[in-house]
């Protein structure tokens, strides 16, 4: 009973899966009285372009009074994905409209007499049942074990899965029977094995003679269904009635409809057979002209091939080769029949989805029409207005005339959801554009863009869409009413019949919000809110928010628990082993289930962190679970009382009432103590990951609790008599590390503004390296020393294209700080706070006797958590001084009292935060800073470990990628919430730029001087002078062709810029602005700034960045702090060097604050008869 309400294993209750999100309601004919049917719709509305449909007298706009059209037929799951208005005013499609599937029927064999279990077969089969026995075997372990008929009373459909086929291995030539044909890409085969065709015969015999069922089968249960008078094994694939099901003929692929009198009860032991219908494609087939299809079914249809295996595809589905008994190959035999799409005939481009099309956009106070009505949380609108009429009227003209023309490509038999097509639409035989919404037993099920409705159409009345029949927008809106939800578990059909009486009459809207792709609205009817009526009427109200569920209580001590999930020794989650607990857990379940069954899609704007129950795909149950993530119409979900996470759809979500929140979640996720990952990264390898799931998955534990961060348990975890931790070290896939002191926050609790908000730095991230703390940190009794943050080290940031840091302050998207986040960095980091906490509760401190002065690194006490942290005097106003901490970024403001002076021994560790920006902020954001675009910001990097790249290092713009969301940038994210502009990809062009050859003799030349510490050379050779007088030809040939001005240019963008002196382009970056029309650039080539009009800079030809920038950033020996303020010695630097080629010898390099890298050189002047050391010149001076 540990895991009877386990994502990962359906529980006994049958019940427990009937919530389908695709099973419809308890009354599939909810609508069929409905009177409002779509009329503005392609068959109604093409043939006279002046003809408004939207005209009040076309129809009575009373909702009471139904017109003349036929009532509408509403059958299963078609409610959501086909609604009754398409275009022709086509009534429903019911499923009873279906060609029939082809029947499962037993293959003629003949048996030889052998025992009913040999060494050949499976033990867990079932072996041959005579039809005359009063007895019916069952199977257990290999063992075959019989019970008498009356026993099987007790059974009822059950949801015990059997085995799947057996998939073929690749290169093998199988003889099948094909017993059920969809299309070339799915149709079904038996391999014709004598003993498991037998024993499905015996079943269907003795299936006579076993107990019909008497209730509603649950979603997923197994029973025996009728075919034709003969019983088969079948899995109940939708619930849509109390007395009819849609069950699939496990052993023949086909789906039929079935009433509850013509299905038998299942015993168990059938259900250890595996299924027999094997999933195939055909392999090398694209598409299939006209007639191709049936002309394949006649070819192999209940007729015994050869299945050569081409390969196994992912979702187990087999790709084959055909060979009938003649020895024809089923593809040629299609090709020489002119069945085989010919080049060109089938679209073999990358067809457009739904999202990339052209949008349209819904506005407040505009004239709609109601053109297609699920409920009202789900319905369409159209502009009512002339101009939309025009529109379709001309669009339809144009498909109708592209198709006709003989140039519509077919659609490939395999798309993904959300591909834009064009779709014949039965009943008018007209075409128009659709979206792929899915396959199913009738179809192709599409959406028609321009009006909202669906329909399931044939492979061969789908075409692919040319670019031109795209430029329209989808004139369809999928609107929901906002802040409503029904009154009662479901909508009603009076709800649902008033909202589709004021179909094609002309509405206002008068509240528009745009979420997750529905415009949430209300719709004034002259001058009456139809959410209002909803609401007075008593079908509606205002929509209630999730409610909360609390965490679970761990006893004191060491405590008995189930570990339900593993996702590595950082992240472990486990039960309490409770069985009062579990069964209260089922009990919740099983409400849950009712609950969902009962309870409609609602147009809820779900919210990271909200509670929920989801759907689980994979097993069809509801579970409880919280957002971990949203995306669109897409979430990322934790189950509450298991631990797994899971990627569902909004559609599968609901809120979760009161009662079934009040239950505290049941999965506590753990981190096991004093164990670190033998790798240079912090993420786990594989091999440690499944050696702790083989280890400790679903086994009962002894857990002792040694710490808490946060929601995380850091646990020592026993099983039986042998400590997981000490498994794991022994096993070599862990390092141990004693845990720290708890004087030491574990957790590396960072500095944090006075207005909190979350730690940005993960526990996982911060466990040092497994090594001793340096000398100089191990001794913290030097004496204070006065040292200014300009002559700090600082950390340098790796070379490689990607590294992982840690966003650890945000004052915007355009200045942040990050810290380095790789091993070495974090150990160093972790010691320095222990040797910082040491020194100041040794009696060597010494504070301040008088305030420091600006720009002096100290050690300062954060205000909030009370701990010690270096830091930097930014201010000092009378008794306040304000600090940055250097490791951090953030500020706080303290006294002098908080203040001690920093010994020596704490500086060897460089300064560990970088401030960089965003690559692509625009000016708009980088001068004033949008609160919405930063809190977003610090909400997709919060507590995240992020790939970094780095774009320019002068200004630092970076981008960075979460790992967790497949790499996806940061940047992007922002782009797709519509608080960053699109930029395009040559606007965010990385060019490095020319560093000094280490420790070789260069010939340079000076192209700018700031100060000894802060100058940049270029280096002269033949090439390198030939290559720049090319760029710069070309740049200037560029620019002078074009026009200039940018239309936008964002903070560390490579341009083309007018240096004002010489009115020349060159190429330059954005380092700052000045205001709205002026930026100030730093040329790239040079090193020197202007500032310049944005109405002279134009955005940089591609064939201009493969020249690394020619100005190599420098600094001279003993000039390493790069500040100098002695005006007289930049000029000595300037006389001494300037307009003449030097010998340079690169040392090594500095590293500065926001990653600025420059190489240490001695230079050399060889142009006086002494070689002059131009570092020993200014020194005697």
């Amino acid at each position: 009973g540990h895991r009877s309400s386990n994502p990962e294993q359906p529980t006994s209750n049958p019940g427990h899966r009937s919530s389908n999100p695709e099973q419809p309601t308890s009354n599939p004919g909810h609508r069929s009285s409905n009177p409002g049917q779509q009329t503005s719709n392609p068959g109604h509305r093409s043939s006279n372009p002046g003809q408004q449909t939207s005209n009040p007298g076309h129809r009575s706009s009373n909702p009471e009074q139904p017109d003349s059209r036929p009532p509408i037929q509403v059958i299963g799951h078609l409610t959501q994905e086909q609604p009754t208005s398409n275009p022709g005013h086509r009534s429903r499609q019911t499923l009873g409209t279906v060609p029939a599937q082809r029947s499962p029927k037993p293959l003629e064999v003949t048996v030889k007499k052998e025992p009913i279990f040999d060494d050949s077969c499976e033990s867990s089969q079932l072996g041959s049942v005579s039809g005359n026995s009063s007895q019916v075997p069952t199977t257990s372990e290999g063992t075959v074990y019989y019970q008498s008929q009356p026993a099987l009373q007790q059974l009822t459909a059950t949801s015990s899965e059997p085995p799947s086929a057996p998939l073929p291995l690749k290169g093998q030539q199988v003889p099948v029977l094909v017993t059920h044909v969809h299309t070339t890409e799915d149709f079904s085969v038996q391999v014709l094995d004598e003993a498991s065709l037998k024993q499905l015969n015996d079943m269907s015999v003795g299936a006579l003679k076993q107990f019909a069922v008497t209730k509603t089968p649950s979603l997923g249960s197994h029973c025996m269904a009728n075919y034709l008078g003969d019983y088969y094994r079948a899995k109940v694939m939708k619930v849509i009635s109390a007395s009819e099901v849609i069950v699939n003929f496990i052993d023949f692929g086909n789906t039929e409809r079935v009433s509850l009198g013509l299905l038998k009860q299942i015993d168990p032991g059938y259900l250890s057979l595996p299924a027999l219908a094997l999933h195939c494609k055909l392999s090398d087939i694209q598409a299939l002209r006209q007639g191709g299809l049936e002309y394949f079914k006649n070819l192999v249809l209940d007729q015994q091939v050869v299945a050569d295996v081409k390969e196994v595809l992912l979702n187990q589905t087999v790709s084959v080769s055909l060979t009938l008994p003649n020895g024809m190959v089923v593809r040629e035999l299609l090709d020489k029949q002119g069945f085989l799409s010919s080049p060109g005939t089938a679209a073999t481009s990358v067809q457009p989805l739904l999202s990339e099309t052209p949008k349209n956009q819904l506005n407040p106070s505009s004239k709609v029409i109601i053109v297609e009505v699920q409920s009202p949380s789900s319905f369409w609108v159209q502009y009512g207005t002339q101009e939309t009429l025009d529109t379709l009227v001309k669009l339809n003209e144009d498909i109708q005339s592209f198709v006709g023309s003989g140039s519509a490509q077919l659609l490939p038999q395999s798309v993904p959801p959300g591909i834009v097509c064009l779709a014949l639409f039965p009943d008018d035989s007209k075409w128009y554009r659709a979206a792929f919404v899915r396959y199913s037993s009738e179809g192709s099920i599409v959406r028609f863009i321009d009006y909202g409705n669906s329909v399931a159409v044939t492979p061969e009345n789908l075409r692919a869409i040319p670019q031109s029949l795209l430029a329209t927008p989808p004139q369809a809106f999928h609107c929901a009413m906002a802040d409503i939800e029904p009154s009662s578990q479901q909508w009603t059909q009076g709800a649902i019949q008033f909202l589709s009486g004021f179909m094609d009459t002309l509405l206002t809207v008068v509240v528009c919000k745009h979420r997750q792709d529905i415009y949430h609205i209300d719709l004034l009817h002259q001058s009456d809110s139809m959410k209002q009526s909803l609401i007075s009427k008593g079908w509606a109200k205002l929509m209630s928010a999730s409610a909360s569920v609390k965490a679970a209580t761990l006893p004191s001590g060491p405590f008995s628990a189930l570990v339900m999930h593993v996702e590595s020794p950082d992240s472990i989650w486990f039960q309490l082993d409770n069985g009062d607990n579990q069964k209260k857990l089922m009990n919740l379940y099983e409400n849950l289930s009712a609950y969902c069954k009962n309870c409609a899609q609602e147009s809820v704007l779900w919210k990271e962190g909200e509670f929920c129950a989801v759907l689980n795909s994979e097993d069809e149950i509801w579970y409880r679970g919280q957002i971990l993530k949203t995306s669109s119409n897409n979430v990322q979900v934790r189950f509450i009382d298991f631990g797994m996470s899971h990627s569902s759809t909004v559609q599968h979500l609901r809120p979760l009432t009161a009662p079934l929140a009040d239950f505290p979640s049941q999965a506590i996720q753990g981190k096991l103590a004093e164990v670190v990952s033998v790798t240079e990264s912090d993420m786990w390898p594989k091999p440690a990951i499944a050696f702790l799931n083989q280890m400790i998955l679903e086994k009962q534990v002894t857990v002792s609790v040694t710490s808490r961060n946060g929601p995380v348990y850091v646990v020592k975890i026993k099983l039986k008599d042998q400590q997981v931790d000490e498994a794991l070290i022994k096993a070599g896939h862990a390092l141990y590390l004693p845990q720290v002191d708890q004087s030491i926050p574990s957790s590396f609790t960072r500095p944090k503004e006075v207005s909190p908000f979350q730690p940005l730095v993960p526990t996982q991230a911060m466990k040092p390296a497994k090594q001793k703390a340096s000398p100089e940190i191990q001794d913290a009794k030097h004496k204070p020393v006065r040292i200014l943050l300009s002559e700090c080290k600082w950390v340098q940031l790796p070379s490689s294209e990607r590294f992982n840091v840690l966003v650890s302050h945000v004052l915007s998207v355009g200045k942040f700080w990050i810290q380095v986040a790789e091993r070495e960095h974090i150990s160093g980091l972790m010691q320095l706070m222990e040797a910082i906490s040491n020194h100041t509760k040794s009696p060597q401190v010494s504070p301040y006797q008088k305030p420091p002065v600006k720009d002096e690194l100290c050690l300062a006490l954060f205000s909030e958590d009370q701990n010690w942290y270096r830091a930097s005097v930014i201010d000092v106003s009378g008794s306040v001084v304000t600090v940055q901490f250097v490791d951090f970024g953030n500020m706080d403001t303290v006294s002098p009292a908080s203040l001690l002076k920093i010994p020596s021994s704490l500086l060897s560790l460089p300064i560990q935060a970088v401030e960089c920006a965003l690559i692509g902020v625009p000016q708009a954001e980088h001068s004033s800073p949008s609160l919405s675009v930063t809190n977003a910001f610090k909400r997709a990097t919060d507590g995240r470990c992020l790939a970094c790249e780095v774009y320019s290092r002068d200004p630092l713009c970076v981008s960075l990628l979460d790992p967790s969301t497949s790499g996806t940038s940061v940047r992007d994210s922002l782009v797709r919430a519509q608080l960053l502009p699109v930029i395009e990809d040559k606007a965010m062009v990385k060019v490095e730029q020319t560093r000094l050859p280490m420790s070789d003799m260069t010939t340079v030349l000076i192209s700018h001087a700031n100060s000894p510490g802060d100058f940049y050379v270029q280096i002269i050779t033949q090439s390198s002078i030939s290559n720049f007088e090319h760029l710069t030809r070309k740049m200037n040939e560029y620019c002078n062709g074009r026009p200039s001005g940018s239309p936008s240019i964002h903070y560390g963008q490579l341009l083309c810029a007018k240096f004002s002196e010489d009115q020349m382009w060159y190429r330059a970056r954005v380092i700052s602005f000045v205001d709205k029309s002026t930026a100030l650039v730093q040329f790239i080539d040079f090193g020197n700034t202007d500032i310049v009009s944005l109405n002279d800079v134009i955005p940089i030809h591609p064939d201009l960045t493969h020249l690394p920038g020619q100005a190599a950033h420098c600094c001279l020996v003993g000039y390493e702090g790069g500040e100098v303020v002695d005006k007289g010695l930049t000029s000595r630097f300037s006389s001494q060097t300037s307009n003449k080629p030097l010998n340079a010898l690169c040392k090594g390099l500095s590293f500065r604050a926001g990653g600025s890298i420059r190489s240490v050189v001695e230079l050399v002047d060889t142009t006086t008869s002494n070689d002059v050391k131009i570092s020993s010149s200014l020194a005697s001076h």
